[in-house]
């Protein structure tokens, strides 16, 4: 009774001080409880040998002493063993968290991703690998089995073996308690494997470290990656210096940060001179603004690429002009970080097109406004006098006698008067006034801010007067003699009409006697009247079987072979004869006859192509037609075409269609579906009289040409006229860079014909070569042509 006392006693002091861990105050609870019996807590107190023998064995005596003492006595014996117990806990607590810690090393050890060992620290066996998991095992393509009691001098590159062995040879001496590398080491078949290792040195207390916990990281694609990385930066690098197009950074306000030489040589400017400047400061004035729009909305992500065309001043003062093309370069979150542009110089392409943009509206000889742009100007004037209540006037002028002046004196001669006719009719206008060349020996003048038609008069005069004094010309003085016919309206007047008027007024002139001017009379009808007539006689001229089709040959400056034929309109007129289009295709135009002639030209032409085929096979000549602006836009050519193909049997390649610029302007996207449509059929086209328009680039880049006629009046000054030669070249240049086949018109020289071949340009037709002739002419230019004939004297 007194030992179960005495336990009693014992089991509540132990459980007193086991509350703060249940685990271990069950099994302490458990232990002290079964000491009812002596044999049974001398049982527990062997079981607590496991983890304490010097413990048990007092437990144990402590248990006897209090089952033979008195009361008092087991109480003292119950307070030591008290004590003993709780001893017991602690060290069954730190068992219990020492297993737990193993438990978590050995799990986090075994699944780790990336490859675990322990190596060891003892200089006996320093290096050995002691323990790996299974990543480790994957990482070095060794088993285990096979990695365990190697030294890791085994793992590593050969080349890296001595400084591996000195780092852990630090590690075991002390001097670090762990340390941090990448490494080249050998994989179980043969290749490199390279690797970031950690090792960290374990020690218990102020011993010497036993071993090392390893940390290895297969790093191969990494290195890989950033091998790459340095590769396609050093190509980076070398293609952005070394590019032969301008290229630059700048930071995401436009501020130039970094350019190539490239960049340095096109602007003239030392490197000192641009970093840090804003790119809207480098461009032409005026052009800023563009440049810091594209650049907001690049950086803003409302556009992915600014490609824009601007001048920049030269170093020298000259302007170039670069295209610009540009993108956002972003960092690791996606936002922008940088701009990259690259600055393409063009120009000598932008100088060629404002030439041509020049030419396109501007005569050659004079420097005077052109047909296309007089029309524009004189559109422009007549709305002005509209909204002002003013008047507007037309004064056509045509120089008396001027084909005499050609003929005793020569073209030259001829063009040298040209010239001064319009230096002096310029220099006596008013400034309201605009003077133009229409072509040949006619001239206009539009008068604008008129108060009534008198002034226009008054400005006649005064031409007349500029003009009356003799020109010399090669030691000859000649006197120019002009008719010029006046005609004016107020508000509401249409171009057309006032130069037809002003035109009937100059043809009455010349009637009374040239060196003369009239003001329009609508009497002078009577020369409209004429004009009716012929367009009533052409209206027949289809059904009385009038209408002629002539043939010019092109010729391959290569070879001299005859390779296609260009179709010529002539109108055997009962009562005038023979007469080209010059002479009827206004008045056709004017009555919307072209449609129907067009028809009949096609038609005609794709007949005559056939019997060509049939006779001459392969080598039968390509056949090109002149289209009218009226047969364009509206599907109707199309579905001739189709029908002449089908009725002839003509080869769709064979035919060709001709269009000017001026047939292009505004016709817009249905102009462009006609001529898609043809060239689904198989058909070609060729742009004619190229240079002579507005934008011609423009037109080349949105419609699918096959060839370019340069224009005659580049070709007569070939070979003598510096800006002709030039234009000629790069019309050449421009056809033979985008796979089109060029064609020279107007021939007809041999210096002309010389130049041509010596430029590389591919075709050429003209009186030179053969004048155009009807069917049975050229049959025989077929039959006979090997090489390029005999130059027509």
């Amino acid at each position: 009774m007194r030992a179960a006392a005495v336990a009693a006693t014992v089991a509540e002091a132990v459980v007193m001080h086991a509350r703060a861990t249940a685990e271990a105050a069950t099994i302490v609870a458990a232990a002290v409880a079964a000491a009812a019996e002596t044999a049974a807590l001398a049982a527990n107190a062997a079981a607590a040998a496991v983890e304490g023998e010097a413990v048990a064995a007092a437990l144990t005596g402590e248990a006897v002493a209090a089952s033979t003492a008195d009361t008092a006595t087991a109480a003292g014996a119950a307070a030591v063993s008290t004590e003993r117990v709780t001893d017991i806990v602690v060290r069954l607590k730190v068992v219990a968290a020492l297993r737990d810690s193993e438990n978590r090393f050995r799990v986090t050890f075994e699944h780790a991703s990336v490859g675990m060992m322990l190596v060891s620290l003892n200089c006996a066996d320093l290096g050995r690998v002691l323990r790996v998991n299974p990543a480790m095992c994957d990482l070095s393509g060794r088993t285990d089995v096979e990695l365990l009691g190697l030294t890791t001098d085994v793992l590593v590159h050969s080349e890296e073996r001595a400084t591996q062995e000195a780092r852990l040879a630090s590690l075991s001496a002390g001097e670090t308690s762990n340390y941090q590398a990448v490494s080249r080491w050998k994989h179980a078949d043969g290749r490199d494997v390279w690797v970031r290792v950690s090792l960290y040195a374990v020690r218990e207390d102020e011993a010497a470290p036993e071993y090392a916990v390893g940390q290895v990281e297969d790093i191969t694609e990494d290195r890989r990656a950033e091998a790459a990385l340095r590769v396609r930066e050093e190509r980076f690098r070398l293609a952005f210096d070394n590019a032969g197009t301008g290229m630059m950074f700048l930071d995401v306000e436009g501020r130039l940060q970094k350019a190539n030489q490239a960049m340095f040589l096109l602007l003239g400017f030392a490197e000192r001179d641009l970093l840090g400047r804003f790119l809207n400061h480098l461009v032409s004035e005026g052009e800023g603004a563009s440049i810091r729009a594209g650049i907001a909305d690049l950086v803003a992500g409302e556009v992915t690429v600014y490609q824009a065309e601007h001048s920049f001043p030269h170093a020298d003062g000259h302007l170039v002009w670069g295209l610009l093309s540009g993108s956002v370069v972003q960092d690791e979150d996606g936002r922008p970080h940088d701009l990259v542009l690259q600055v393409e110089d063009v120009t000598a392409r932008k100088q060629a097109e404002i030439q041509l943009a020049h030419q396109a509206l501007h005569d050659d000889l004079t420097g005077l406004p052109n047909r296309i742009l007089l029309t524009d100007h004189l559109s422009h004037a007549c709305s002005r006098a509209e909204r002002a209540g003013k008047h507007v006037a037309v004064l056509f002028l045509d120089i008396d006698d001027f084909k005499e002046i050609n003929d005793t004196l020569g073209h030259v001669a001829g063009d040298h008067v040209l010239t001064l006719v319009a230096e002096r009719l310029s220099g006596c206008l008013r400034e309201a006034d605009t003077a133009a060349r229409l072509g040949g020996d006619e001239f206009v003048v539009v008068c604008e801010d008129l108060t009534d038609s008198a002034e226009a008069v008054l400005v006649a005069e005064r031409v007349e007067r500029a003009l009356a004094v003799p020109v010399t010309v090669g030691g000859n003085q000649i006197e120019v003699g002009v008719s010029i016919g006046i005609a004016s309206a107020g508000g509401g007047a249409q171009p057309e009409d006032l130069l037809r008027c002003a035109d009937t007024a100059m043809y009455q002139a010349k009637s009374n006697g040239k060196g003369r001017y009239e003001v329009f009379d609508p009497a002078m009808r009577v020369g409209a009247l004429r004009q009716l007539t012929l367009a009533r006689d052409l209206s027949f001229a289809i059904i009385r079987d009038e209408l002629r089709l002539h043939y010019q040959p092109t010729y391959d400056l290569r070879s001299g072979a005859v390779v296609g034929v260009e179709a010529l309109l002539r109108w055997q007129h009962p009562a005038r004869g023979l007469l080209t289009p010059a002479e009827f295709l206004d008045v056709a135009e004017g009555r919307r006859l072209m449609i129907p002639i067009g028809d009949w030209v096609v038609r005609t032409a794709s007949v005559q192509a056939t019997i060509w085929q049939q006779a001459f096979g392969d080598l039968a000549p390509d056949m090109w037609v002149n289209i009218s602006s009226q047969q364009l836009g509206k599907q109707h050519l199309t579905a001739v075409v189709e029908q002449t193909l089908a009725e002839t049997g003509l080869t769709p390649g064979k035919l060709g269609l001709e269009v000017t610029e001026r047939q292009l302007i505004g016709g817009g996207e249905a102009v462009r579906s006609d001529l898609l449509a043809l060239q689904d059929l198989g058909l070609r086209l060729a742009i004619d009289d190229f240079g002579t328009g507005f934008n011609s680039l423009e037109y080349l880049r949105r419609f699918r040409f096959d060839e370019i006629k340069i224009d005659r009046s580049f070709i007569s000054g070939l070979g003598r006229d510096r800006t002709d030669t030039a234009v000629t070249a790069s019309v050449i240049a421009l056809g033979g860079s985008l796979d089109l086949v060029v064609v020279a018109e107007g021939v007809e020289t041999r210096d002309q014909y010389e130049s041509l071949r010596a430029l590389g340009c591919d075709l050429a037709q003209g009186y030179l070569l053969q004048r155009p002739g009807p069917p049975e002419v050229i049959d025989l230019v077929l039959a006979t042509a090997a090489k390029l004939p005999t130059p027509i004297a």
